[in-house]
C-alpha cells in the first residue's frame, strides 16, 4: 500500500484541464515580449528626428511604450485571470476530482 500523500489541492497534475492551452501562452509571451524587444532594440529609435512637441524622437518613442507596454501587460493578465477563474470553477464544481484536474 502506498502511503504518500498526493498531490497538493494547488498543484497541476499534468494534464490539460490545470495547464493554460498553449495557444494562450503563446498570446500572454507575445504580449509580454513585444515591448521587451522593442525597447531592446536601441538602434531603431536612437535618433534625434522626428521630433513630437520640441521632444526628439527618442524620449518620446520610450514614453509611448510606457502606455503600449500598461496596455499589452493588462491584456495578458485578462488572458491568465480568466484561465484561473475558469479553472477553479471547474474545480468547485468536483470538488472531490480534484486530483483528476
Amino acid at each position: 500500500m502506498d502511503s504518500s500523500p498526493g498531490p497538493r489541492p494547488g498543484a497541476t497534475t499534468g494534464t490539460s484541464a490545470a495547464r493554460m492551452p498553449t495557444p494562450q501562452l503563446v498570446l500572454v509571451a507575445a504580449l509580454i515580449g513585444v515591448p521587451i524587444l522593442a525597447l531592446m532594440w536601441v538602434s531603431s529609435y536612437a535618433k534625434h528626428d522626428p521630433e513630437l512637441w520640441g521632444m526628439p524622437f527618442f524620449y518620446w518613442y520610450q514614453f509611448v511604450w510606457v502606455f503600449v507596454t500598461a496596455i499589452l501587460t493588462s491584456i495578458a493578465y485578462r488572458i491568465v485571470a480568466t484561465h484561473e477563474r475558469r479553472r477553479r470553477r471547474l474545480r468547485a464544481a468536483r470538488p472531490d476530482d480534484w486530483r483528476d484536474q
